[in-house]
């Protein structure tokens, strides 16, 4: 009887030799321009993959250049599977010293030991995990073992833009698969890299490398989840897609009344009030972007580790084991969009965000200023300790980005659309509570000014919230509102 092996597949590396022939794909850009024409070195290039309906549009491959090595995914998992220590190195939430002698890394603390990716990439190919009596963990090793030597890459492979393409659909709307976030995700983290610290494995860029290393597992897991089973998207999800992010609302009449004549909260004739949650929903891929660069992305980092968050009696950092689907809630995209449907329910908006009996972050709020931070050692002085409370979810969706949400543009339409004055661009004026205030955000100092909110919500549970939307009443009458 033949011998079988498990190493019947091979992982692809995408080595340089692999991709000398392929154009990469360097920026994020869809169009070109203000053009309706694909950019030239982006994810649907007409150059790079073919023109849309040709089959060179479904078979031709691109890649993109990492400007440093991470490991295979596959490989990435295996170490997860290993030893949990190997991923927290990387993840540089646990430190360890390297043992000539064992060939693995031994935990340590801070002062004997070392961490981050540079540190762990070091000495991979050295790396010699002791085999057990466990069957499936000897396994785990041998696969290893197999493609240490080459596990790290530098390459990423991009599947034909046929496969993922962008497309119009009936309502006019630009739909594309998800996977193409995850590119352009990797596509601006690696073109943050300085390329001399990438070519000499320099700890310094050890953060962009993680978050490469974190986006390529996505990248893999994503394609994976698509090609498995015969409940595989391939085949689930090959005949439909999800909805875009849109907004229905109830029609109401702005307040035109004013703080300041032509001040910054003055209306506009061409301004529209929209409640948060409808800007959530309505922006809700701008949001979750946000929350992520803002507050949690530095938090929660690897599933397998401890989470820091602020103990609620001692207002001071600890560490937090949380349960799988705590975790998911907060640091998944899928977790992030249920928060935000759950954030149509007004009496929540004001409650303080609890994770597993612990406080997510602190603000500091007077009527004028506030300042978001962490630990309570952080205040300059005792007295600031009165005007201390932890953020509430309104806090947290509102003030990932208070600046930028004024800088959107929207259509309004008005149903049933009975001529051209049913639809109408407008500038987006979020509008939180009745009673909220313009608050100005502190820097570091605690002193200069580094920013401001212009609707900063009140904190009453039975606060008024803005839940329609607003238009100006010159814009009334067109739109047929004035009749009602």
């Amino acid at each position: 009887m033949k011998n079988l092996t498990p190493f019947n597949i091979d992982l692809m590396f995408a080595p340089d030799s692999l991709v000398r022939t392929m154009r990469p794909v360097t920026r994020t850009d869809i169009y070109d321009g203000v053009t309706s024409n694909f950019h030239e070195d982006g994810l649907f290039s007409i150059t790079t993959f073919g023109r849309v309906g040709s089959e060179e549009r479904d078979n031709n491959f691109s890649f993109i250049r990492l400007h440093a090595d991470v490991i295979h995914p596959a490989v990435f998992e295996v170490l997860k599977k290993l030893k949990r220590l190997y991923v927290d190195i990387i993840m540089g939430s646990a430190y360890a010293r390297w043992d000539d002698e064992i060939k693995d890394f031994i935990s340590s603390d801070m002062l004997d030991g070392q961490t981050g990716f540079a540190f762990f990439a070091k000495h991979i190919k050295d790396l010699d995990p002791d085999k057990r009596i466990s069957k499936k963990r000897n396994m785990y090793i041998d696969v290893f073992n197999k493609y240490k030597q080459d596990c790290l890459m530098h390459n990423c492979l991009v599947i034909p833009a046929g496969l993922r393409d962008l497309y119009i659909d009936g309502s006019g709307r630009e739909v594309q698969d998800e996977i193409n976030d995850m590119y352009r995700k990797l596509i601006a983290i690696s073109n943050s890299i300085n390329i001399v610290g990438a070519k000499t494995n320099d700890p310094i860029i050890d953060i962009p490398r993680r978050n490469l290393q974190l986006t390529m597992n996505e990248i893999y897991n994503y394609l994976k989840t698509m090609l498995s089973g015969k409940k595989g998207l391939v085949q689930a999800k090959w005949g439909g897609r999800k909805l875009v992010n849109g907004t229905r609302n109830v029609i109401s009449m702005m307040n035109t009344a004013a703080d300041e004549l032509h001040g910054t909260r003055a209306p506009s004739v061409d301004d529209t009030h929209i409640g948060l949650y409808q800007t959530l929903k309505g922006a809700s891929p701008f949001v979750i972007h946000e929350l992520k660069k803002r507050f949690l992305d530095e938090i929660f980092i690897n599933p397998s580790s401890p989470t820091t968050l602020i103990d609620r009696k001692t207002f001071k950092l600890v560490d937090v084991d949380l349960k799988p689907e705590v975790w998911d809630k907060w640091g998944t995209v899928a977790g992030l969009e249920k928060m935000i449907e759950g954030f149509s329910d007004d009496t929540v908006r004001n409650k303080p965000i609890m994770i597993s009996g612990h406080y997510l972050y602190l603000v500091y709020e007077t009527n004028t200023e506030y300042k978001l931070f962490r630990n309570i050692n952080e205040l300059p002085d005792k007295s600031y300790l009165e005007k201390v409370h932890p953020m509430t979810y309104a806090e947290f969706f509102y003030l990932c980005n208070p600046e930028k949400y004024y800088t959107f543009k929207v259509l309004i339409t008005r149903y049933p659309i009975d001529s051209f004055n049913s639809i109408y661009s407008s500038n987006l004026y979020l509008k939180t509570t009745g009673n909220a205030k313009l608050k100005y955000e502190l820097g570091d100092d605690w002193q200069t000014h580094i920013g401001f909110a212009r609707e900063y919500p009140e904190h009453a549970l039975d606060a008024a919230w803005l839940n329609t939307v607003a238009v100006n009443p010159t814009k009334l009458s067109a739109l047929g509102a004035d009749k009602m």
